[in-house]
């Protein structure tokens, strides 16, 4: 919307916005798709989370519908004709946290993701990295979608002697993890990826989100501007990212 409210008035003549809420659910993209494509007639795509991609892009390449999906799972669009990626890449996300990481004098890292496609992803990726630099992954393990309970996780990695944790978890298993790893662990640092910037999340957090360090896009003081005046709201990198 920002993006469109910047254009001249006679492109936004020219362009029609419509909008469907698919709540990260495969089946319920598939339906949005349908809805905007047979009844609102649209012909460009825009798109979130790998689950809509796979459930909606092979039909959309099929009725030659040009689509743009928010994912770094590279999966996604293989094969699909008019299908981009809008996301700042695994690999340049791991390697600037694994730059910081080094830069902090940490060897060992504790991995821990959600079973999400993407999530998996940033998890795989970072242990590439890590390992290719003669650094060691101490503990990697994927959570169920939803899970709170990271007390035998924390156990773990206590045991491994981890000196940091890359969290690639979803709500609500962020802020549960952050509560628990601050009691058991208060002194070992997490570091993650733009997913940290949940708003919902940091408050149920409790503080404990407080320091987690994260690799997102950087907002320019007149993008934050611009959101908060018509949205009422912060800005956070995947506002960023589908602006740009």
């Amino acid at each position: 919307e920002l993006a469109y409210d910047g254009l001249p008035a006679e492109k936004r003549a020219k362009i029609e916005l419509h909008f469907e809420d698919d709540q990260f659910d495969a089946k319920l993209a598939l339906s949005a798709y349908q809805k905007l494509v047979y009844q609102n007639h649209v012909d460009v795509l825009v798109l979130f989370g790998s689950g809509a991609g796979y459930s909606v892009l092979p039909a959309a390449s099929r009725e030659g519908k040009t689509s743009f999906i928010f994912t770094v799972d590279p999966k996604v669009t293989a094969g699909q004709q008019s299908a981009f990626r809008i996301a700042l890449e695994a690999d340049t996300q791991a390697t600037l946290l694994d730059a910081l990481l080094q830069k902090r004098g940490i060897r060992r890292v504790a991995l821990l993701s959600t079973a999400n496609e993407a999530m998996l992803q940033y998890t795989k990726t970072m242990k590439e990295v890590i390992e290719r630099r003669g650094g060691e992954v101490g503990y990697n393990q994927d959570f169920t979608k939803g899970e709170q309970d990271f007390k035998t996780a924390l156990l773990s990695i206590s045991q491994k002697h981890a000196d940091a944790t890359v969290v690639s978890l979803l709500p609500p298993s962020l802020s549960a993890f952050l509560k628990q790893r601050r009691e058991a662990l208060p002194k070992l640092p997490s570091f993650g990826y733009a997913q940290v910037e949940n708003a919902p999340e940091i408050a149920a957090s409790q503080g404990a989100a407080d320091g987690t360090i994260f690799s997102g896009l950087a907002l320019t003081p007149e993008f934050k501007a611009r959101y908060r005046a018509k949205f009422h709201d912060e800005a956070g990198s995947f506002a960023g990212y589908t602006y740009e």
